[in-house]
């Protein structure tokens, strides 16, 4: 088994994890998740596994800290995908290569909150960052509903609705559906 630093073969109980969580969410774990081959390879060679938990507290905390919304959907990602560096070929320029960092390895630092709060108001939700493009052009977040976006200045794209399906289309850049999204600021 491959594990990050605050990471272990398991966490605990999902409940252990329920004072991160927003009021009335219920926290329940990723579990198994049906990746096509591919996806499932290159997750894997970032240090991915199944059955892998994460100790997010600490990640978290520096969330709440920095004034992010936290909802127990991020808390459930983060719990699985905290701490890779996901790495693959450009689909476009496929000498480039592309690389999300997720969780605690993500460059918190590159994000503002002032574009998450305003991008969820043009997805009609609220949004957790969970990564980082490494070159620092945009961020990985999942909305309240379960729904994986990545923003970018005035760019906000709908990727998935499931883990697996995010993961595929953030490799593939295939099927991002563009929402308008307004400057908030000039």
């Amino acid at each position: 088994m491959v594990f990050c630093g605050n990471c272990q073969g398991t966490f605990g109980k999902a409940t252990d994890l329920a004072q991160f969580t927003d009021p009335g969410e219920r926290f329940q774990m990723a579990g198994p998740h049906d990746f096509r081959p591919l996806v499932r390879e290159r997750l894997s060679a970032a240090g991915w596994h199944d059955g892998r938990t994460c100790d997010v507290r600490t990640f978290v905390d520096l969330l709440r800290a920095e004034g992010f919304h936290v909802s127990g959907r991020a808390v459930d990602f983060l719990s699985e995908f905290d701490g890779i560096l996901l790495g693959f070929p450009n689909p476009n320029l496929p000498r480039m290569t592309v690389e999300y960092a997720f969780g605690s390895r993500m460059g918190i630092e590159l994000v503002s909150n002032r574009w998450v709060r305003h991008w969820g108001r043009f997805a009609g939700e609220e949004f957790t960052p969970i990564g980082t493009d490494r070159r620092g052009y945009g961020t990985l977040l999942v909305g309240d509903s379960g729904a994986y976006y990545f923003g970018y200045d005035s760019s906000l794209f709908e990727i998935a609705t499931s883990i697996p399906l995010f993961f595929e289309r953030l490799m593939s850049r295939e099927s991002w559906k563009n929402i308008d999204v307004d400057v908030p600021y000039s």
